[in-house]
């Protein structure tokens, strides 16, 4: 399944092309096991951003959709949004580390 959007109703000058995705499936929580399990699903995308830029609008989201900062390591959330890979890029930062350590 292929979709295009330039993400116009929150980002309008972002362009983000989703190539492949997933289906959803629930898995139990890790580390912190007393939480509802987890919905996850990955996705191959296009993106004209940088990946420190892609990381902004990704915490950004997930603070739209009420994650708060400074909460339980690993503990529940209504959203992770998280970089696996980037091409064929390495990345260590502070904020991001590429490809995901877990």
């Amino acid at each position: 399944m292929s979709a295009s959007c330039s993400s116009s109703y929150a980002y309008p000058h972002v362009f983000f092309q989703v190539i492949r995705h997933s289906s959803l499936y629930e898995t139990v929580p890790a580390y912190v096991a007393d939480q509802p399990n987890f919905l996850n699903a990955a996705l191959l995308a296009k993106t004209d951003l940088k990946p420190l830029e892609l990381l902004a609008v990704l915490k950004d989201l997930e603070a739209k959709a009420g994650r708060q900062t400074g909460g339980i390591r690993f503990g529940p959330r209504p959203l992770d949004l998280d970089i696996i890979f980037y091409g064929g890029q390495a990345l260590r930062h502070d904020s991001l580390e590429i490809p995901h350590p877990r």
